[in-house]
């Protein structure tokens, strides 16, 4: 099976010497994904000759623009070239048609007079339709080789991946780091990814589209985690209600910054988008960029939320993902849409962040587990209660009782139970 592919217009608009040092990536790329097919690329197309049928990945390489399967025929003259283009053709055509021809090389003919003849010749069999044909007769002619096809299959083009560098996703496991994701490969950087763990099952959403969207991209990615759920205890003790989710988001950056440096790595890329929520009003993102050293790349700054969606479900990663709110629960209210610097310092101040990166460590398989206790003695449902009150009289609770905590969407009772775990309690969420 012989597939011609096209390069995308981020590789053949460049300069000679960018345009070689991308196809070269490419094929690097294309090899290292089709390990037993046979990779030709030249300046301005490419061709791959494989047993299998490659249709379904090859759509999904980075750096095409298109690819089309190909019948592929030699010729000693023009004749000999139309009557072997009929006979591809002849069983292929069911209704009005129009051939279009492209030439590369040295001919007595031209690419009209091959449109000319083959379609005069087809046209015993349907009709001729140049503006609007239901089928289209594509070939391509180089040299005394003539590449046949009926079909283009559009990719999604972009730079190949790792031609831009690496960046640190920070992965969430919901639709907009996802989507975040399908862009950054498509600029051409390859990526790694950071979980923070906020308690909940969030984490196997994430680990699940990282492992999807790897290898329907057909790249790799170490998957880092941190355990975040002691610092967000903190905050729930020490932080002020609407500024807790603005600290929350300002620590991300703080350790992804840590680890970005530890790894070598120059970019972060978070799944933000301008107004989504509170904490991503323009102001306070202009705020927590000066808690940032490395560069944040936001590919989804400007879109609504309906075009995140709606990407994610033509990427059929939307199933996937996580679908609740993320770390709402650690507040009552809403966030402060323009946080003062100087408060936003003085909570932060109070949150140490060391033994989080100290949790820091490479997850390549998940493991669940889940020790459960029969039955409880205390049922606590965490949306009826005061939430400050009852974290500050923790210490007055009975430990030889089991407890079982509730809470809308499960994340902080998650929270809560493991710190109340380590206090020496037996606790059900």
């Amino acid at each position: 099976m012989t597939f011609l592919i096209k390069y995308s217009s981020e590789i053949f608009t460049k300069s000679e010497i960018t345009k070689k040092w991308l196809i070269s990536i490419l094929k690097n790329n294309l090899k290292h994904s089709f390990k037993n097919a046979k990779i030709i690329l030249k300046r301005d197309r490419g061709i791959i000759e494989t047993d299998e049928d490659i249709s379904r990945s090859l759509k999904n390489v980075f750096g095409i623009s298109s690819f089309s399967k190909v019948h592929i025929i030699q010729f000693n003259n023009f004749n000999e070239l139309i009557e072997k283009a009929y006979d591809f053709f002849k069983d292929r055509i069911k209704d009005d048609f129009k051939v279009k021809c492209k030439r590369k090389g040295s001919h007595n003919f031209h690419s009209y007079d091959v449109e000319k003849a083959l379609g005069e010749k087809l046209s015993n069999l349907a009709k001729v339709n140049i503006k609007e044909p239901k089928y289209v007769a594509y070939i391509e002619i180089v040299n005394n080789k003539a590449y046949l096809f009926d079909e283009k299959v559009k990719c999604y083009g972009g730079f190949p991946i790792s031609s831009q560098g690496q960046a640190l996703v920070l992965l969430s496991g919901g639709i907009d780091s996802a989507v975040s994701v399908f862009y950054a490969y498509k600029k051409g950087i390859r990526c790694d990814f950071l979980f923070y763990d906020l308690g909940g099952n969030t984490i196997n959403y994430a680990f699940n589209v990282y492992k999807f969207i790897t290898n329907m991209f057909l790249t790799y990615g170490k998957f880092y985690y941190v355990d975040l759920k002691p610092i967000i205890f903190e905050i729930m003790k020490n932080v002020k209600d609407n500024y807790r989710n603005v600290v929350l988001k300002a620590i991300f950056y703080k350790i992804a910054n840590e680890i970005a440096k530890k790894l070598n790595i120059k970019a972060i890329i978070t799944g933000e988008s301008i107004g989504q929520v509170f904490t991503q009003t323009l102001d306070n993102l202009s705020i927590l960029n000066d808690f940032s050293e490395v560069f944040i790349i936001r590919p989804l700054i400007a879109f609504t939320k309906e075009e995140i969606i709606s990407k994610a479900r033509e990427l059929e990663i939307f199933d996937l993902c996580y679908k609740g709110k993320d770390y709402c629960a650690i507040s009552r209210h809403s966030a402060v849409v323009n946080a003062n610097k100087e408060k936003l310092l003085y909570f932060l101040n109070k949150i140490s962040i060391q033994d989080a990166i100290n949790s820091f460590k490479t997850i390549e398989n998940l493991e669940t587990n889940e020790s459960k206790f029969e039955s409880y003695d205390v049922l606590i449902d965490l949306d009826k209660v005061n939430l400050e009150e009852f974290l500050s009289n923790l210490d007055k609770l009975d430990k030889s009782k089991i407890y079982l905590l509730k809470c809308k969407r499960g994340q902080l009772s998650s929270i809560i139970a493991n710190e109340m775990r380590k206090m020496g309690f037996k606790v059900l969420n």
